[in-house]
């Protein structure tokens, strides 16, 4: 019975369509803490693989150095 219902599951459109979700729930987000002096605390997001931008440097825009 059990390899007939994995067979089943794996032929059929609408199963392999509404898989059910297998992690638990994210919960609440947390509030980040207010800083106590400027610039005590910083965060930066990387992003990569961003397609060329019309033969500007991908990495600074074309401005130059980031730093």
């Amino acid at each position: 019975m059990h390899k007939f219902v994995q067979e089943y599951i794996q032929q059929c459109a609408t199963c392999q369509k509404m898989k059910s979700e297998t992690l638990a729930p994210a919960g609440l987000l947390q509030p980040l803490s207010i800083p106590c002096l400027v610039w005590v605390d910083s965060l930066l997001d990387f992003i990569e693989g961003l397609p060329s931008s019309h033969g500007k440097d991908k990495n600074t825009g074309g401005r130059g150095s980031l730093l």
